[in-house]
């Protein structure tokens, strides 16, 4: 089978395209033939060692970490799926290997894909909506008609956060840019607000819950807007100062996605439910993948997703 592997951490000069035996699930684990699988920061991060950490020291590695497909095979005992079961999932950031024909993957962070999306939808559920609902439900404890103020509001986790936040009924404040605007309507944001034009600490007005997916609000700045009892939720802490918030505020959380078989199962009712749908903005085949990711990693626009797909 062909996947994208690399040797060593580094640069995307690292990664190739590779013919290696198809490989044999365990027990706990069941083969899919990969239909699609999307991009997310967090792949060049752990490529580049940034996150090596988590990510250990064995190569060869392979990279991507969210999947959708088709089952081919199950681990000794295993009756969860049966075989042709079309379904999602997540691999940890050790096991990343998704951008591949097939993938071993754990049982328990598998679920079946809803008939009403397509592998290339549900293959971009996994990580933003499982890092939307581990910000938004575990962290920030939304309720019901609370403000909520997303910044990158039509972004990989901001869009899906949106959407999230629209079914508890919030009144949504979205952060992009002009050009998204209309997205960001469709997705249910009630106030947008172009960054380049318009300064959301001037509306005179105070949040339950600030979501940055971007990471370039001042935590600091932003308390002057957050309700006596509101969270600061961030997704890309930089540097030491907001470790120690994380540690020690109760209004300031960081947000890392440890995505969950709980996650998953609910990200399956609400794509079923026609409440979240992800933006595919870009679809690319493995052959072009490597060259999508460079693109990315230096800066990329595009509004949406970008998805890597097998025939």
């Amino acid at each position: 089978m062909r996947k994208i592997i690399y040797n060593q951490y580094g640069s995307n000069e690292e990664l190739n395209i590779a013919n290696i035996e198809e490989p044999s699930p365990l027990a706990d684990e069941i083969l899919i033939e990969v239909k699609a699988a999307s991009i997310n920061p967090v792949d060049w991060k752990i490529r580049s060692g940034e996150l090596k950490m988590m990510s250990g020291a064995r190569f060869p590695k392979g990279i991507g970490c969210d999947f959708a497909g088709i089952v081919k095979k199950n681990g000794e005992g295993n009756t969860k799926f049966k075989v042709g079961d079309h379904v999602f999932g997540w691999l940890p950031y050790k096991e990343a290997g998704t951008f591949s024909e097939f993938v071993v993957a754990k049982e328990n962070l598998t679920v079946k894909k809803p008939e009403n999306i397509s592998f290339e939808e549900a293959s971009c559920l996994a990580m933003i909506g499982g890092t939307a609902l581990i910000a938004l439900k575990e962290k920030g404890k939304i309720a019901k008609n609370q403000e909520v103020l997303i910044n990158g509001c039509t972004g990989g986790v901001g869009h899906i956060a949106t959407q999230i936040a629209k079914t508890f009924d919030a009144s949504v404040t979205g952060i992009c840019s002009g050009n998204n605007t209309e997205t960001a309507k469709k997705l249910g944001v009630d106030v947008v607000l172009d960054y380049k034009k318009q300064d959301v600490y001037q509306l005179n007005k105070q949040f339950d819950i600030i979501f940055d997916t971007v990471g370039n609000l001042s935590y600091k700045k932003a308390k002057t807007i957050l309700k006596k009892k509101g969270i600061f939720l961030n997704i890309n802490p930089t540097g030491l100062l907001d470790i120690l918030h994380g540690l020690i505020s109760s209004k300031y959380k960081i947000i890392m996605a440890n995505v969950k078989n709980e996650h998953l199962s609910e990200l399956a009712s609400l794509s079923a439910a026609g409440k979240i749908k992800p933006l595919i903005g870009k679809i690319v085949n493995l052959d072009e993948a490597i060259s999508a990711l460079s693109s990315l990693e230096k800066g990329e626009k595009v509004l949406g997703k970008t998805v890597i797909t097998n025939g």
